[in-house]
């Protein structure tokens, strides 16, 4: 009685699947310039909350651990942006297009993967500041408050996070994705300065940072007159339809151009 041996590349007993993607993904993600990355952006996060003076502290309560929200995007835009374009620079995304021959598939490994890292560096950044911001005030309490703001900080760097990896299929270009996503998240909201009410008082109510501060806080849609983004989760919504929309653009770029 014999058996037939299968090989080590039977394409039966290794084919390609979404979870052998991911896992390698992931794998592409654990790179020496992504950990510095965002031991950095802790290690700063941290250090803010050391340095703030200890009155605001206690003024401010848990909402000041996000405070800081819009400046932290910058470590999730280099995240997203590494894990594409890297492939890109060092010619290797055509071995991933070899390993994972549906495009489609091997896109959405990358943009779960990204978001998965996304989450549990925002999750890290969290963790840093509440442990120094719990040692330096006796009384810091969490309550049931915190909770939603913090979850919204979490999804909020995410959603910044994918976009910026979406970007990266785009245009190709660590330099160009990171400077394309800091335009859009710090500089679009200069649409203030240009004198009509379409711009000043409607369009910028839809610009990133706007968005962003109004689903950590909805008190601030007091502050808008005319307001159209009622609520956080509006907000909240609009910010993760620029990321569907940045990565159906990605999809569209990764799968007809040629590599």
């Amino acid at each position: 009685m014999s058996s037939t041996f299968t090989g080590r590349f039977d394409p039966t007993a290794y084919r390609s699947t979404f979870f052998r993607s991911l896992s390698c993904e992931f794998a592409k993600l654990n790179t020496r310039s992504v950990l510095l990355t965002a031991s950095i952006g802790i290690t700063l996060f941290a250090l803010l909350f050391l340095l703030i003076p200890t009155q605001f502290l206690a003024a401010d309560g848990p909402g000041i651990v996000v405070g800081g929200w819009s400046f932290f995007t910058i470590f999730f835009i280099i995240i997203g942006a590494l894990a594409t374009t890297t492939e890109y620079a060092h010619n290797t995304m055509r071995t991933t297009a070899l390993s994972d021959p549906h495009r489609a598939r091997a896109f959405a490994a990358k943009i779960l993967a990204v978001a998965g890292v996304s989450l549990a560096l925002a999750t890290a950044f969290l963790g840093a500041s509440v442990a120094v911001v719990s040692i330096r005030l006796n009384d810091f309490l969490l309550d049931s408050k915190a909770v939603a703001p913090f979850l919204t900080f979490v999804a909020i760097q995410a959603i910044v996070g994918v976009l910026s990896a979406a970007i990266g299929y785009v245009l190709r270009s660590t330099a160009g994705t990171i400077s394309f996503m800091v335009g859009f998240i710090f500089f679009s909201n200069l649409v203030n300065i240009i004198p009509r009410p379409f711009f000043q008082k409607t369009l910028s109510q839809f610009m990133p940072i706007h968005l962003g501060s109004v689903a950590l806080d909805g008190d601030l849609i007091q502050n808008v007159s005319d307001p159209i983004v009622t609520s956080s989760g509006i907000a909240l919504a609009l910010l993760a339809a620029y990321a569907l929309m940045g990565v159906l653009t990605g999809l569209l770029a990764f799968t007809k151009r040629d590599i």
